[in-house]
């Protein structure tokens, strides 16, 4: 196909030559008006956008045609557009049957991904192939290359339980959500060590709604979060707070703006009423002693307006300084570890 639109393009630019053959000084045809000159440019521009099309569409009907084949299989969507000077982006959906197994989900896994951009021609960048399907009751998306596809595969199959809702793989991480609960699970922190933390899979984060209560904790370099006490944290947390929409508590190996071990606690009031203290110091009281912890930060239920927060950096289970803003800080902590050593 590709020999016979070249073709074509070459006739179109003999036919170029031919119409305004006054300019190489022969006289092929003669005379020709103006119009006749761009009505040929027209033609051989035309015929180059037909060459380009049709070039896209055998790719796209050879990657079609190569994901089809694939054992296990179900169905597939494959859609290229031009996008200007970024080229030519391919968006790819692939759906396998249900309960597909393991040495099947290997295979598709460890290869599809660069056999794709080797018929496409074109890089990691420019291609957007998702992987989809139900692993039990277990929703699974993969559209991420990793570089060991047999222990990230097995890996992530062992976690289709049915405690979990859904997993994601994607060049952002791997992202797993749990099924709703009415109270915090038990052993719900990943053990360090544990296959799901390995290199193709970071970071991991792992999110479940406790009543209206959002919990996450996410793994950048394999750290042993488990000796922070989420649980407590989140009973230290007052029922009419945590009846509350919006409240969260969030632990991040790595967190964004500190770089840090850090735990954020969104719960204590609103914005516009402001940080209730007393709540705050109850949840800070709770964390005092940790040593894998290196900041904490207490705020109200983050709107629109903002929130309102005090911050704490911390070192070996104790407090560093007096938090910030320092007057607020200095006032929370205060509490806490007054009622740290009433409960101790």
């Amino acid at each position: 196909m590709n020999s016979v639109i070249l073709g074509i393009l070459w006739l179109s630019l003999v036919m170029l030559i031919a119409v305004d053959a006054s300019f190489f000084k022969c006289r092929i045809l003669g005379p020709v008006s103006r119009v006749g000159r761009r009505f040929a440019a027209l033609l051989v521009f035309a015929t180059i956008v037909v060459y380009c099309s049709l070039l896209e569409f055998n790719r796209k009907r050879r990657v079609r045609r190569y994901l089809r084949r694939l054992k296990g299989v179900d169905s597939v969507e494959v859609h290229a557009r031009f996008c200007g000077d970024a080229g030519i982006r391919w968006t790819i959906r692939v759906g396998l049957e249900n309960e597909p197994p393991v040495n099947t989900l290997i295979a598709i896994v460890g290869d599809s991904f660069n056999k794709v951009e080797e018929i496409s021609g074109s890089s990691t960048a420019a291609v957007d192939m998702e992987i989809a399907w139900m692993q039990g009751s277990t929703s699974v998306r993969w559209s991420r290359k990793v570089g060991d596809a047999t222990e990230a595969v097995k890996a992530v199959a062992g976690l289709c339980v049915p405690a979990i809702e859904s997993v994601e793989v994607s060049s952002y991480g791997t992202s797993v959500r749990y099924r709703g609960v009415e109270s915090f699970p038990d052993s719900w922190m990943v053990a360090p060590g544990s296959d799901v933390l390995s290199i193709d899979l970071l970071p991991f984060k792992q999110y479940v709604r406790v009543g209206e209560v959002g919990v996450t904790a996410r793994y950048t370099r394999c750290a042993d979060l488990g000796s922070v006490p989420l649980k407590q944290v989140f009973e230290a947390i007052s029922p009419i707070y945590r009846s509350r929409k919006g409240v969260s508590i969030k632990l991040d190996e790595m967190d964004f703006v500190s770089c840090q071990i850090q735990l954020r606690v969104a719960a204590f009031g609103s914005y516009e009423d402001g940080l209730d203290s007393d709540a705050a110091a109850k949840v800070l009281a709770v964390v005092l002693g940790n040593r894998v912890l290196q900041g904490i930060e207490l705020s109200t239920v983050w709107e629109r307006a903002g929130s309102d927060h005090v911050r704490f950096d911390m070192k070996n289970g104790s407090v560093v300084g007096e938090g910030w803003p320092p007057k607020r800080g200095a006032a929370i902590l205060a509490a806490a570890q007054q009622a740290a050593s009433s409960s101790s």
